[in-house]
């Protein structure tokens, strides 16, 4: 009898086989996906204080959201951290330096706007406030070259012109564009006669930049994490956790 006595072991092989296809085809391919937007959005962490540090005055909200993360996926093994395209017409010359001319991203066709009077909590110059100054002086322009052919048709006439004369006590200090010192741009006349001219918006043929924001080192800080295999391995068992039991 005892030679009729069996043990017998069942193995699942094919069980075994699903869940071992399920960590290849699903588990790993989505932790590895997991791994590499962590580091996508250190990244972005990482650029984005790096614009704090960097730019004068601190970026304003729009240039905050300029860094974006495409993700990864467990069929596309591949994460991008790239600037928003508006953002980064501006933000690439802090980003890689070299100089803006004319007809360039931020510039006119003519001419680079490189300061201005008025600017705003961020340190730039303040919406409209270029379009305000050359309207006002467009029109004084306009004013004065009528005002002076009063006084020419006046003069004919042989009549004073002092009701055609441009200055008066109550008419507000001027502006003007012109190249006065080598620096070219709006300028408001004195109040005062013998007064000081101030400079309203200055403009350059070009304005160079160095690199202040170092996108690379944002990069690399995130990439060069302190230990790999654990972040890689909290995103692999949390890809586990996630398969049919």
């Amino acid at each position: 009898m005892a030679d009729d006595l069996k043990l017998t072991y069942g193995v699942d092989l094919k069980g075994f086989e699903r869940q071992l296809t399920a960590i290849q085809k699903t588990a790993l391919p989505a932790a590895q996906a997991g791994y590499l937007n962590a580091l996508a959005f250190g990244a972005r962490k990482n650029l984005q204080t790096a614009f704090d540090k960097e730019i004068a005055g601190g970026p304003t909200p729009f240039s905050k959201r300029a860094p974006v993360v495409d993700k990864a996926s467990a069929g596309k093994p591949e994460a991008v951290v790239r600037l928003l395209p508006e953002q980064a017409r501006y933000l690439q010359y802090p980003i890689l330096g070299g100089v803006r001319r004319a007809g360039d991203p931020g510039a006119s066709r003519w001419d680079v706007l490189t300061g201005a009077a008025e600017t705003n909590a961020f340190g730039n110059i303040k919406k409209g406030y270029v379009k305000r100054i050359g309207k006002k002086a467009k029109t004084e322009k306009e004013r004065r070259a009528s005002q002076r052919q009063k006084r020419d048709e006046l003069r004919a006439a042989g009549k004073s012109t002092a009701k055609a004369r441009w200055m008066t006590s109550t008419r507000q200090p001027g502006v003007f564009f012109a190249e006065i010192r080598h620096a070219k741009g709006y300028w408001q006349r004195p109040s005062t006669p013998g007064g000081k001219l101030a400079l309203l918006a200055r403009f350059s043929d070009n304005a160079k930049y160095s690199t202040s924001i170092h996108w690379d080192a944002a990069i690399q800080k995130a990439v060069f994490i302190n230990d790999p295999k654990a972040a890689f391995d909290a995103e692999l068992r949390r890809a586990l956790s996630r398969l049919p039991k």
